[in-house]
């Protein structure tokens, strides 16, 4: 290769010998650079070290490696590895060829399964690289490079996992008298220990992790239910779950009884039976059917509901229309754990019977002429006449009585000018029932 065609000489003087070697050897420079005959960088690694600090057992983390061709020459990777417990290596396919300035990146992952500190390295290496240079005397000749190998220090340390709960216990409503039964799903370092809690009390010998409370009564409704989850590394508290504990809606009835005793026939008599609601739920009627002649019922029909703890009153008339013993029955149909409530019914009804009063008196004076009579509902009055006119002889008879009634009696007599006594001493008559 001839380099004489690259001088030139501007002056007519004659070249200075050292002066001509200065501009050779510039000469000579721009040639290498310009033809790429220069040594090739090396293999650059970023970053030279790894720390994975603490990872939990089980679990993973990852960090980047980037290889870069810093050289001006092509150079191919053909091997990546790692070492080290625990560590391993995600790579492009390789062989992989990088140009001058590209770039390519490795993943490293640390995924302990122990305790305890772990260290190791990855290895990057490259093939021989061959690059041409210039000798002396204007002679090209083939250079090569051996093959290069970057290594990254890693390091990381696995650490038991704390406990950490992926499912929290469930609320619970139960019936009084079963069992409610809570469950908690909890992970990390095992072994793994549990305690349940009832209203922030432990509960003796609840340590697994589920639960089945004893058989439950209304006074457990509402209890709240924690479970602490623990292992060497520390512990967790679930959040709490509510017992709802319900009665069973029961429908009681005050009485379930009724005596009419003697009713008179075309008149009537009510007695009332008080309905409660004894459980938490309501309680829908949904029919009041009646048996018995002359008996009808208010104040509970069809589609009345009771919410829990509440009342209604049960009116039950018996009006008899004709003489007889009367036997009979209320049954209320409800959604109550008793679905059916009986009243039974019983009465004799007996035919109307007359009534009256017969008073008799001794005139205290021939003078005399008639006698009035007065009547009270109450003792010593006020009194209301019952004659009209005088009465003449000594007896009356009062037939506008009511069976069952008290009255109080007074007369006084009249003489022949028309003069009244005062009252006498007043007597009292009760009428019999029947």
């Amino acid at each position: 290769m001839g380099y004489s065609n690259l001088i030139r000489y501007h002056s007519k003087e004659p070249l200075d010998h050292r002066t001509g070697l200065l501009i050779l050897a510039a000469v000579l420079l721009v040639v290498l650079m310009q033809s790429g005959c220069v040594a090739p960088g090396n293999l650059a690694v970023t970053p030279t070290n790894l720390n994975f600090g603490k990872v939990p057992i089980g679990s993973s983390s990852s960090q980047s490696v980037t290889i870069t061709n810093s050289s001006d020459a092509i150079f191919t990777i053909t091997r990546a590895s790692v070492s080290g417990r625990g560590f391993g290596l995600k790579a492009p396919s390789l062989p992989m060829t990088l140009a001058a300035g590209q770039s390519a990146i490795f993943t490293t992952t640390f995924a302990p399964a122990a305790a305890g500190n772990s260290s190791g390295s990855v290895l990057i290496a490259r093939s021989q690289v061959s690059s041409t240079q210039l000798q002396s005397g204007g002679t090209l000749a083939t250079q090569s490079v051996p093959p290069q190998q970057a290594v990254i220090a890693i390091t990381g340390s696995g650490v038991p996992v704390t406990p950490s709960i992926s499912a929290q216990p469930a609320s619970q409503t139960v019936m009084a008298g079963q069992i409610a039964t809570f469950i908690v799903t909890a992970s990390g370092e095992t072994p793994l220990e549990y305690q349940w809690l009832k209203n922030g009390t432990p509960i003796n010998g609840a340590t697994s992790p589920s639960y089945n409370t004893p058989a439950t009564s209304a006074s457990d409704s509402g209890s709240q239910f924690t479970v602490v989850v623990g292992n060497s590394t520390g512990t967790v508290t679930s959040s709490a779950a509510t017992l709802i504990v319900t009665v069973a809606g029961q429908l009681r009835a005050s009485t379930t009884n009724l005596n009419f005793g003697k009713i008179t026939v075309g008149s009537g008599n009510i007695l009332s039976v008080t309905l409660t609601n004894t459980g938490s739920t309501t309680i829908s009627i949904s029919n009041v059917a009646i048996s018995g002649a002359g008996v009808s019922t208010g104040g509970v029909s069809s589609g009345l509901t009771l919410a829990a703890g509440n009342s209604a009153v049960l009116n039950v008339t018996f009006a008899p229309s004709a003489a007889g013993a009367v036997n009979g029955s209320v049954i209320v149909a409800s959604n109550a754990t008793n679905s059916m409530t009986t009243i039974s019914l019983s009465g004799d009804a007996v035919q109307p019977v007359s009534h009256s009063v017969t008073l008799s008196f001794t005139p205290n004076s021939s003078n005399v002429t008639g006698y009035n009579i007065y009547r009270s509902l109450t003792s010593s009055g006020p009194y209301t006449k019952l004659n009209s006119p005088l009465i003449t002889s000594t007896t009356y008879t009062d037939t506008a009585v009511v069976a069952s009634q008290t009255y109080f009696y007074v007369g006084t007599s009249v003489d022949s000018m028309g003069d009244e006594t005062a009252a006498s001493s007043q007597v009292s008559a009760t009428i019999p029932a029947f």
